[in-house]
Formats: structure tokens, sequence, C-alpha cells
């Protein structure tokens, strides 16, 4: 898969040996401007605002296939914005992608990005994906924190909202869903740094307008949330599956080298939102992807793993881009849709 660096050298190449020279200018042409006009890149991790601008121009410039949805607002009142991509109203088998639940997880947004931007610029190569699926993409669902991690706190993980009686900050918006909240893997401590579940499920703003989109949307086949890291691929739990062990291999090859990513259950996260998923929402298969790096190299300091270097979005995010392709068009084999 080419990455958007090399789209440069395919206008070229497509404009000197194809017959629809004007789209592929067109195409172009629709690339530059919303990089300039908004300074979105994938050298560099970016504000959850150039991440926002960057949605909008998509927006407006692809209208046939882009909208944006505002399905509510952050805790301290950001946008929380969401990017439908598909070729028509027809199509209502839905995919789910999101990133930046955990703040401190840069590579998260920067990787959800970079889909959302290849599935837009590259239409033309995913017709028949974008035909027969609604793929809704949301990069950053904890802007608060997300911002806090990029000026004052970079390894904050949580939310930002406050509550009473507490004087400490936040909610894990991965321990904060529905679906066996409470259980092993979050804390009932508000002060606890990683994962404070809330006072209840979906106390923030943030997972509860998530979680009202998601179930007002159609036939949701596919949910994945990207974090980091690890990198493993991730599903509920363990059970004998074999579509969703077919989907968990396809992902692993896509995403590298044999031994790259690892597939494995998630026994120990009660309220994170992939088990929300399968187990409350009904979709039919939903997974977590823990981005790079692996994790055998900060045993010492872990903090060090979530700071991935930018030169590394641009290939990281082409292989999830891979995988996503991939899984849809295994489950359209499947005969989903």
């Amino acid at each position: 898969m080419l990455g958007l660096s090399s789209l440069c050298s395919l206008f070229l190449c497509v404009f000197l040996s194809c017959t629809s020279q004007s789209a592929v200018v067109d195409q172009a042409v629709k690339l530059s401007n919303c990089s300039t006009t908004t300074g979105m890149n994938w050298t560099s991790y970016h504000s959850y605002t150039t991440i926002y601008r960057y949605m909008k121009c998509l927006a407006y410039t692809y209208t046939e296939l882009v909208t944006l949805v505002k399905i509510g607002n952050s805790y301290e009142g950001r946008p929380l914005m969401v990017a439908r991509v598909g070729l028509g109203e027809s199509n209502t088998t839905t995919v789910w992608l999101d990133g930046g639940v955990h703040a401190r997880e840069w590579i998260s947004p920067a990787a959800a990005s970079y889909v959302l931007a290849e599935l837009v610029i590259n239409n033309m190569d995913y017709t028949s994906l974008l035909t027969n699926f609604t793929v809704y993409v949301m990069p950053v669902m904890n802007p608060d924190g997300y911002e806090y991690s990029r000026t004052t706190d970079r390894f904050w993980r949580k939310t930002r909202s406050r509550h009473n009686g507490s004087l400490c900050v936040g909610v894990d918006a991965n321990r904060n869903w529905g679906y066996r909240w409470g259980g092993e893997g979050g804390s009932t401590d508000p002060c606890c740094y990683q994962r404070y579940q809330g006072q209840t499920p979906f106390s923030e703003p943030e997972t509860r307008a998530a979680k009202d989109f998601i179930l007002s949307l159609d036939n949701v086949i596919l949910y994945l949330s990207l974090h980091s890291y690890g990198q493993f691929i991730l599903y509920p739990w363990q059970q004998e599956d074999e579509e969703e062990q077919i989907l968990a291999t396809v992902a692993v090859m896509a995403m590298g080298e044999e031994g790259e990513y690892v597939a494995m259950s998630a026994e120990n996260a009660a309220g994170c939102s992939m088990g929300w998923a399968k187990g409350e929402a009904g979709v039919r298969f939903a997974f977590t992807v823990e981005l790079p790096p692996r994790r055998e190299g900060f045993v010492d300091n872990p903090q060090e793993g979530f700071e991935l270097p930018a030169s590394e979005i641009e290939g990281v995010g082409e292989k999830v881009a891979a995988a996503v392709v991939t899984m849809v068009g295994r489950i359209a084999g499947f005969g989903y849709v």
C-alpha cells in the first residue's frame, strides 16, 4: 500500500499512463489544499485543533464522500467529531474506528487520522469497500486529555473531568464503558493516576457520546480501537469463534512480518470499549489494536514507550490502513454485506 508521501509520484505516474488525467490532477489539488490550509501531515504529532481542521477540510472538499458529525462535547467543551466516509446512502453495513482514548498514546490519533486520509484521498482505490461499507472514524475520543498531555503532563492517560468530593481529576476512558464495568482492571479510587473507572458507567461525556452515537448506527459489523503500546491485536475474551480468529490472524499478517504482532484475548479490562461493543452493543467483531513499540524494550522505564518517534507515524499508519482494508475485505467474504 502506498503511503501519503508517495502520492505525488503516484499522481505523476497515473497522469502519464491513464486517460483520467483531470481526475488525478483534481485529487492532487485536493490533497495539497487540505494539507496546506490546515498544516496536517504525518511527519509530526499535531494538536486536536489541527486534526479537527483537517477533518473539516476533507468534508468540505470531498462533499460526496465525507460527512463530519459532531456527536457531543468533551468535559472542557471541545467538540467530539466523527467523520463518516462512504459512497452513497444505501451501504448500511458499518465499520467504526477510534483513537485517542488514552491521552498519552499519541500514535493512536495520528494513525486513525492517517487511515481517514488514506480512504478519502485514495478513494478510487477503495470503491468496493466504500460502496459496501460506511466507515466512521473518530481520531480523538479524549481531546481534553490529549491536549493536556501536549501542554502539561506528557504521560497523562485519563480524561479531565472533576468529581464531587475529590480534588483528583479524570477518568480512564477505557474503563468507563458499561459492559462488566467495575470488574478486574479498573479502580474505584478517583486519585488513581491510571485506571479510575468513574463513579458510574458512562460518567464521562466523551464515552457517553460515543456510546449513544454507535448505538444509533445501522449494523456495526466491526469495531476497532487504536491504542499503544505493545503490538497486539486484542479481542474481548477467550472463545471459540472461528471467524473472529480468522480476522485476528489476517490483521496480524497485514500489520507486519511474522511475530511482529500477536493476537490474544484481553481478559482483565472490565469496562473497556471493545468489550462493550461486543458484549452489549452487539457488534459482530470487536478488536483493540495496540500499536508500536513492543514492550520488551521499555521494561525499566515503561513511559518511554509512549514517545514513539514521529518519523514512524507514516509507517504505522500504512499498516493500520492495510489491516482495516484486509479485515473488511474478509468480512465481505464471510457474507455479512
